[in-house]
Formats: C-alpha cells, structure tokens, sequence
C-alpha cells in the first residue's frame, strides 16, 4: 500500500498507466477507489493517481478543520512528494470543487481541469459534510 509522508500526515495513493499525469479527485466521500472502474481506460492514455483524502479511507485521520482548500493543498503537497510539477485534473463533486481552487491558487500546476457534478461555494449543509471525515462519517 503506497502511502506518502506529509507533515505530519500519510496519504495514500496509487499509480496506473504511463503518459502524462492526470489525478483524478474523489468526492466527499473522499477514497480513490471511487475511480476504480475508470483507471484502466484512463491507464491506456495517462499516468493515473488516485488518492484518498487526509481523513477518509486509508490516509490519516487528522483532528484538523477540514476545507476544499486543506484538501487541495494536500493535493498539491503530494504531487510534490510524488515528482509531479503539472498535472491535469479530473474532480468530481468535493474534487470539482477542489479544482476549482487549485485553479485559482495554484493554475501554474494545472495543464487541463475537468470538473462533474460539483458546486461553487459551500452551503451550511456542505460545511456540516467537510466536518464529516474527522468523525468518520459520510454525508
């Protein structure tokens, strides 16, 4: 199980295929294994990352306040342990968002951005399910 130390943190995270790098974001839910059914097509045109977000699945369990833009830096902290100075990114929904900021905070890092089902800014209800991950809940 590859995992990369940060701070003081470990995010786990896999590697598929060759090409140039494409990280596909997970949602709230927050494990790469929710882009398992789509490594292998991606795999045969890309060098593929899938990782799983500090607090869910098999990252660290952090007691922090957890944002988008946490998220996003973490992202951005492990394409720098893992060598990856550009990367494109697919985000869905929390890794839509997560695009989004690195857009704005980070675009010299990104060569193309796609992101599906996602939203703009967060809601009451959308901070509530940010908090989820520490207590090891999915909204």
């Amino acid at each position: 199980m590859p995992k990369v130390k940060i701070d003081d943190f470990e995010i786990y995270y896999e590697i598929h295929g060759k090409g140039e790098p494409v990280f596909l974001a997970p949602g709230l839910g927050g494990a790469g294994s929710y882009w398992s059914p789509n490594v292998a097509e991606f795999g045969k045109y890309f060098k593929v990352i899938i990782h799983d977000h500090r607090g869910t699945s098999q990252s660290t369990h952090s007691k922090i306040r957890y944002s988008v833009e946490q998220m996003t830096d973490d992202m951005i902290k492990l394409m720098d342990a893992l060598k990856f100075e550009k990367i494109h990114l697919v985000g869905h929904s929390t890794g839509g968002a997560m695009g989004q900021v690195a857009a704005i905070k980070y675009p010299d890092r990104l060569l193309s951005l796609v992101i599906y089902a996602s939203w703009t800014k967060a809601t009451p209800f959308m901070r509530r399910c940010l908090e989820m991950p520490k207590r090891n809940f999915i909204c």
